[in-house]
């Protein structure tokens, strides 16, 4: 069980390697990616003003340029909720879905190791 953060690092850069989308973005869009999926988890999709103000990320213009890394690999979409056509949601799509049950699944593989 010690080395199990370990084995996770290895079974997670694995899959990155084989994951598509993953391979055209670096890893600052990756940490926007994580906190994306994670507001979509709790249920509180996050704006694109919202992503703009994660300065623990990276600057608003990089901000930008990785929303439209991560759109062009497929990974997220812009969505409009409601009538509401002000205001874009960052929506994780199928394909980050699958990644992150993946990424589950190496967690769980590297803590049955």
């Amino acid at each position: 069980m010690r080395n199990s953060y370990f084995h996770f690092l290895i079974y997670s850069q694995n899959l990155e390697i084989n994951e598509r989308g993953l391979k055209k973005v670096g890893s600052t869009s990756k940490l926007l990616l994580n906190e994306i999926a994670l507001h979509h988890f709790k249920q509180k999709p996050l704006t694109v003003t919202q992503a703009m103000d994660l300065v623990s990320i990276a600057g608003s213009a990089t901000i930008h340029r990785k929303i439209k890394d991560l759109e062009n690999a497929g990974l997220v979409e812009l969505c409009y909720v409601g009538l509401n056509r002000r205001t874009k949601y960052l929506i994780p799509t199928e394909a980050t879905i699958f990644y992150f049950g993946k990424m589950s699944e190496a967690m769980r593989a590297a803590c049955s190791v």
